[in-house]
């Protein structure tokens, strides 16, 4: 090697990008899912996730009429916790065009008062829904047989 200032200038040819990034949008429009009341949303919960053994998250995504433009399992964790990233909820909420969401997860136990880990997420997931304009209108934990409702309580 000498001590020249020399320039190399490496060109690469033949490049091409043809999709960096594909949006799709999601729609799983559950139509047997209308939501009342946190009453019948959690009643419906407890036949889906509430006898699970393992915590499954769920996100009810709601469009400006409340009419469910998706449902999905985010999440399904352990026997007493579920590793959440906000991305992956706020990712289906945005690609489905939702005004508001509903979160609920399952308590194994079938005990469903909310833990400090269950309200510091469902704060944090309101903070980044603020953020965004995707209104958080519930938190609820099912057991198999009884729910909790952040709502109905006046947690959120």
């Amino acid at each position: 090697m000498n001590n020249t200032n020399e320039t190399v200038t490496t060109y690469k040819t033949n490049i091409e990008v043809k999709e960096i990034v594909s949006l799709k949008q999601v729609k799983i429009a559950r139509l047997d899912w209308i939501v009342c009341s946190s009453f019948q949303l959690a009643n419906k919960l407890i036949d889906e996730i509430g006898s699970s053994s393992q915590e499954i998250l769920m996100v009810i995504g709601l469009n400006t009429k409340n009419e469910v433009n998706f449902l999905s399992k985010v999440f399904v964790g352990g026997i007493n916790s579920a590793t959440v990233e906000p991305g992956a909820i706020f990712q289906r909420l945005l690609l489905s065009n939702c005004r508001s969401f509903i979160i609920a997860h399952n308590h194994p136990s079938g005990e469903v008062t909310p833990s400090e880990q269950d309200i510091n997420f469902t704060e944090r997931i309101k903070k980044c829904g603020k953020i965004l304009g995707i209104e958080l209108i519930d938190s609820i934990i099912v057991g198999d047989e009884y729910y909790y409702s952040m709502a109905e309580e006046k947690q959120l």
